[in-house]
């Protein structure tokens, strides 16, 4: 019989790179809500040399050949590390938060070099890994009635055929957005006090705008680099003040804080979470539903500023039962 597969066959594995471009094997496998696909890219030139011919071409040629990768699935509670170091580029050592629970914070890293990952994809036909792959973005979408969904997309070398890699899977807990919570607040130092804001969505992306270095000597790139971090990202909330509307008039910045907090007790008390905080933002653009017989809604746009006083633009954490840096 043949091995012709459905998607859901397909497997996705991940792990960091101690070296760019050396591969290490992949320990951690992400349940994706679409399949995932290691897609090559490749560039090829035409020749359009006249021979004495009125054929167009006479020749056509690879002279450059790379990978995109782009995955969905669901914040989980230990898998999503990866995933944020990847887009920041920098975590700290896990703080103990009590017995058998791990704080671990994530910030912006501060150059161009961010830390590379093996990926490997495996069905009933193929096995391959792609080596120095670069989170490019990361998308964010937390709407009510749903888990935290994200997309990442990363950029690294061309796949090739590879064999013998272990798969397994971890049963973890998915965020909730029916757990999550927001603030706003003048600084930083006034989210711990702020009050709940209620949304219906709030969703934001990160874009590192990564590049790759092509130099002779190889048909592939010799390096990816990480450049720019934008934040950008927008709200839906039940119109009832206007409150983000004066926001928006006067130029106002804010500091913004989305928590999500998990449902199972992985300590005495403590469950597992997830954390953005932005220290400044400004607000885009603001609109009012015009649905005559719907519940009148607010949608506003923010782009995430650095903060000279707080150092800052974005950072993350992740609370789990993990003790390591994995």
């Amino acid at each position: 019989m043949s091995n012709e597969a459905i998607g859901r066959l397909v497997k996705i594995g991940l792990w960091k790179e101690s070296t760019p471009w050396t591969g290490v094997t992949p320990t951690v496998w992400i349940p994706l809500t679409a399949a995932p696909n290691i897609t090559q890219r490749v560039t090829k030139y035409e020749d359009e040399s006249g021979i004495g011919r009125i054929e167009t071409l006479c020749d056509k040629f690879v002279v450059k050949k790379m990978s995109e990768t782009t995955m969905t699935w669901l914040a989980r509670a230990t898998s999503f590390w990866h995933v944020l170091l990847g887009t920041f580029g920098t975590v700290t050592s896990p703080s103990l938060v009590e017995t058998g629970v791990y704080k671990h914070d994530f910030s912006v890293k501060n150059d161009n070099a961010h830390p590379s990952y093996t990926l490997v994809t495996e069905n009933e036909v193929w096995q391959e890994e792609s080596t120095y792959n670069l989170f490019n973005s990361l998308e964010v979408v937390a709407e009510v009635e749903n888990p935290i969904i994200f997309t990442a997309s990363t950029m690294g070398k061309a796949p090739w055929s590879t064999s013998g890699e272990t798969v397994s899977y971890t049963k973890e807990e998915p965020f909730k957005v029916s757990w999550m919570v927001i603030k706003f607040a003048d600084d930083i130092t006034g989210l711990a006090w702020a009050s709940e804001t209620k949304v219906k969505s709030f969703n934001f992306s990160i874009e590192k705008n990564v590049i790759d270095i092509t130099e002779n000597g190889s048909l592939e790139p010799t390096s990816f680099h990480n450049q720019n971090i934008t934040v950008t990202w927008d709200m839906e909330l039940v119109y009832r003040d206007n409150t983000f509307q004066g926001y928006d008039l006067n130029g106002t910045t804010k500091a913004a804080d989305m928590t999500i907090t998990g449902t199972t007790l992985i300590g005495a008390t403590e469950y597992n979470k997830l954390n953005f905080q932005f220290a400044q933002i400004t607000f885009d653009e603001w609109e009012r539903s015009d649905d005559n017989n719907g519940i009148v809604t607010q949608t506003m746009w923010f782009t995430a500023t650095f903060s000279i006083s707080d150092t800052s633009m974005i950072t993350a954490s992740l609370t789990n039962n993990q003790s390591g840096q994995y």
